[in-house]
């Protein structure tokens, strides 16, 4: 008897013990808050920043990479650092630094003519409060910051400086059928060794300034024009931002020269 008595009462403790835990709020690990229809990813390596870009390709949602970490290139081709490809569903891919944080993807060898970033068309880009560090002086040239076939937009907090290629465009070239629009941050302290020391847009490129700064960008040729901003066949249309303090080694074209 005394024996029934002590495990019924043991399973009495159970049951109670059950409903306790089943009127407890759920665990959940944290999770990365995100809008619906997009993924965040934080990366600190240039191995982890090149997988999230290139999975981007065929991403079904807008994709957000963000930086907790400064991260050197440590891979060159003839053209490029990191390659952004088409997205053929049309999404948004964009880079940015963690909350707080000021982030940099640094060049830490001679470049030449390469981009630290390479947008293909039928890419969409964004960059947010995020530095393109050319990092001027590594080598006799340090290559561009970007280099836009596809749909790019600067936003407010980036920075793209001290890039040195050995040719057009310093710190951006958009070449035919590409389009950056720049509506905050700054293109600055960059030299090209042909037109456009900020940037340069080729023909059929399209550059839409609606704000930001261009400033005290170099065009080091003895026969090309556009300290600032060099459109050779290109579309311009500046309705904000400023341009200032950029020079060029002939009388034409200090801030802006179009053709």
């Amino acid at each position: 008897m005394q024996k029934t008595k002590k495990s019924k009462r043991i399973f009495s403790i159970l049951l109670a013990v059950i409903l306790v835990v089943t009127l407890l709020p759920m665990v959940t690990l944290p999770t990365i808050a995100k809008a619906e229809g997009e993924t965040i990813k934080k990366v600190s390596t240039f191995e982890a920043l090149k997988t999230e870009i290139a999975n981007y390709a065929s991403s079904n949602v807008d994709v957000i990479i963000e930086l907790h970490d400064s991260i050197d290139i440590e891979e060159l081709t003839d053209t490029y650092g990191l390659l952004v490809n088409a997205n053929s569903k049309g999404k948004t891919l964009t880079i940015k630094s963690e909350d707080g944080l000021k982030c940099a993807i640094k060049q830490t060898k001679a470049a030449g003519n390469s981009a630290i970033i390479k947008i293909l068309a039928g890419a969409k880009v964004v960059f947010q409060d995020i530095i393109l560090d050319g990092n001027q002086g590594v080598g006799e040239a340090s290559g561009k910051g970007l280099t836009i076939m596809g749909d790019v937009t600067i936003e407010e907090g980036t920075i793209i400086k001290n890039c040195k290629p050995g040719n057009s465009g310093g710190g951006v070239t958009i070449a035919s059928g590409g389009k950056l629009t720049m509506r905050g941050g700054s293109i600055e302290d960059n030299t090209s060794h042909n037109g456009g020391g900020g940037i340069y847009i080729g023909s059929n490129g399209t550059f839409i300034m609606n704000g930001g700064t261009i400033k005290n960008n170099a065009n080091s040729s003895l026969s090309s024009s556009g300290g600032g901003v060099s459109s050779d066949g290109g579309t311009f249309i500046m309705s904000g931002g400023t341009i200032e303090n950029n020079t060029t080694n002939i009388s034409n074209g200090g801030g802006v020269f179009s053709t």
